[in-house]
């Protein structure tokens, strides 16, 4: 009788044991708001759990998903008829009412911090290995990080003089505006080894010619897609441009969108190491003429 009662003991720990394995529990459904938490989600093996992404997401080729709208105006009916579990994004997205709306239905909501430097960066590695029960990947991806900051401190060596870097959020018809310190798009200017003049500022500030003029950089950086729907961007932000030649002929540098959007990310790595290699290519190239 009584070893009838430990097998059942046994029996009963085992069976128990197996219920709370977290790589036996049913797969979450997470739908994504925010291009860097949809990126971090797919480098970490996820791709299975998730049933949609916002529209600043930027999926791999053969991943088709549904687009429940941009992050900071997401709509409770698109995302509660996707039956997903979890809402996960940084703590930009929302509105609140949505966010209120989907926990009352029972989906859980998951916000990442939106700090723009790399150990918030590497909290939200860990947070999402956890979650989607990947934490042998989550642990070769923070050594990657990790890597690829170390490379960018050490290669910033090879500048022999830091440039002074802006990033410039330029849309047609509205105002340019400056990056400030606290920003992904300054966080990628540093570790690519430049100085945001701007630095004292917090978020983004509107910025007129006479500022531009006296933060006197050396080069701006703007977004892809605003370079690409216009050229002449600098020229339509600022009317009398034309009057500082040495402003219309600064180097513009590209940067990726998804690099900027919910805090630091990969792709803001990725950029600045890139970003690092133009810099150091240009100051070669000025260096034989």
């Amino acid at each position: 009788m009584k070893s009838m009662k430990n097998l059942c003991f046994v029996s009963c720990a085992l069976l128990s044991s197996t219920l709370l394995s977290p790589s036996l529990l049913a797969a979450e459904r997470i739908v994504s708001a925010g291009a860097g938490i949809s990126e971090l989600i797919i480098a970490l093996n996820g791709s299975k759990q998730l049933v949609a992404t916002d529209s600043t997401s930027r999926l791999p080729a053969g991943l088709t998903l549904p687009n429940v709208g941009y992050h900071r105006q997401l709509a409770s009916e698109g995302i509660l008829a996707l039956q997903p579990t979890v809402l996960v994004g940084s703590d930009e997205m929302g509105p609140d009412h949505t966010l209120q709306q989907l926990q009352q239905a029972g989906v859980r909501i998951d916000k990442l911090s939106s700090r723009a430097d790399v150990a918030t960066l590497q909290q939200n590695i860990q947070h999402l290995g956890t979650l989607l029960d990947q934490a042998t990947a989550a642990k070769q991806l923070s050594q990657q990080v990790d890597q690829q900051v170390t490379a960018l401190h050490q290669q910033a060596g090879q500048l022999k003089q830091r440039p002074r870097l802006l990033y410039l959020m330029i849309h047609p018809g509205r105002p340019a505006m400056v990056a400030g310190g606290n920003t992904p798009a300054s966080t990628l200017i540093e570790l690519a080894g430049g100085i945001n003049p701007a630095a004292e500022l917090a978020n983004y500030q509107l910025l007129n010619l006479e500022s531009l003029l006296a933060m006197k950089p050396d080069a701006l950086l703007v977004s892809t897609r605003s370079l690409q729907q216009d050229p002449q961007l600098l020229q339509h932000a600022f009317a009398h441009i034309k009057d500082h030649p040495h402003l219309q002929n600064l180097p513009i540098y590209p940067v990726p969108g998804q690099a900027l959007i919910g805090g630091m990310n990969l792709s803001t790595v990725n950029a600045a190491t890139r970003l690092q290699q133009a810099l150091v290519k240009a100051e070669a190239t000025a260096e034989t003429h």
